[in-house]
Parts: structure tokens; C-alpha cells; sequence
């Protein structure tokens, strides 16, 4: 998490849910919905098969899909509230496969 946040300069509050690993999509699907609206973004880190879980599940995937080690995913939700993060309101922005990435000077730990 740490190199995650030094990278982007991150300064605002982290908050550890240890329960987020254990306990799967069905518990991540809750805490991401009870998070309060004044909150534009939030940055999940987790494992699999949770995480891989969660993209197949938000983006109304057919097909299996296994996120790679330390892989990053952007969804973004089409609605204003945390409420509506649920499959048919998110969108895939982006995702971040670290071993695709060129190692160039500073850009890579």
C-alpha cells in the first residue's frame, strides 16, 4: 500500500478494513456502498479470488477473469452515491498489470 501512495503522492486518510480480505465480494459489495457520499474516490486493496470476484462481478462479465499479481482496476460508478455501486452502474476506466509495464528509470520501484 505504502509504494502505492508514495507513487501518487497520496496525503488524505487511509482506513484498514481487515475484514475486506476475509470475507469476500458480498462484504465488499457492503462496505463499498455504506461509504459515505462526500467521499469522491477510494483506492481498495485486497486479494483474489475476492478481487477477481468483484470485476466479473461489477462489470456484468460472461466469462472467468483472474486478476494478475499486483494488478490495479478503475471502475468508475455512473451514479452520484456509493448506493448505486452495483453491476449495470459501473464502468471499467482502466487496469494497471505492473510485469506489462516498460521499467524506466524512477518510474518503477
Amino acid at each position: 500500500m505504502s509504494i502505492i501512495n508514495q507513487r501518487l503522492d497520496y496525503k488524505g486518510e487511509i482506513v484498514t478494513v481487515p475484514e475486506i480480505y476475509n470475507q469476500g465480494l458480498k462484504y465488499l459489495t457492503e462496505y463499498v456502498t455504506a461509504m459515505p457520499d462526500d467521499k469522491n474516490f477510494a483506492f481498495i486493496y485486497g486479494h483474489n479470488p475476492t478481487f477477481s470476484d468483484a470485476v466479473m462481478h461489477y462489470l456484468l462479465m460472461d466469462s472467468a477473469y483472474s486478476m494478475p499479481t499486483c494488478s490495479m482496476v478503475c471502475l468508475e460508478c455512473k451514479r452520484l452515491s456509493w448506493r448505486g455501486f452495483i453491476p449495470g452502474n459501473i464502468e471499467l476506466r482502466w487496469i494497471l498489470i505492473p510485469r506489462l509495464q516498460r521499467k524506466e528509470s524512477g518510474n518503477m520501484p
